[in-house]
């Protein structure tokens, strides 16, 4: 059974508090630089690596389209963290013009 004080112990996949604001900003940006529809998918996830040697927390964006492959873009900081900057980046690299 697990005790009261459980959740004092480092939990990599326990949700962390964020700052909707941020996390809302994130996903209008992706969604204006990449040009998605309302049928696209943008998750917006902060992660913390247990490892004293990891950079600290990282926040990862997927962008999910029907019948194309997941696109992920990686930020080497926390949600609250990345920049209007740091998103325009992000997408500029993942789109792709077409061949």
């Amino acid at each position: 059974m697990a005790s009261a004080d459980d959740g004092n112990k480092f939990n990599p996949f326990m949700r962390r508090s964020r700052s909707t604001a941020a996390v809302d900003q994130i996903k209008g940006l992706v969604r204006e630089m990449m040009r998605l529809g309302e049928a696209d998918v943008v998750s917006v996830t902060e992660i913390t690596c247990a490892d004293p040697r990891c950079a600290g927390p990282e926040t990862i964006v997927l962008v999910m389209r029907d019948r194309k492959p997941t696109q992920a873009l990686k930020f080497l900081k926390g949600i609250a963290d990345v920049s209007p900057d740091d998103v325009r980046q992000g997408c500029a690299s993942a789109v792709r013009p077409s061949s």
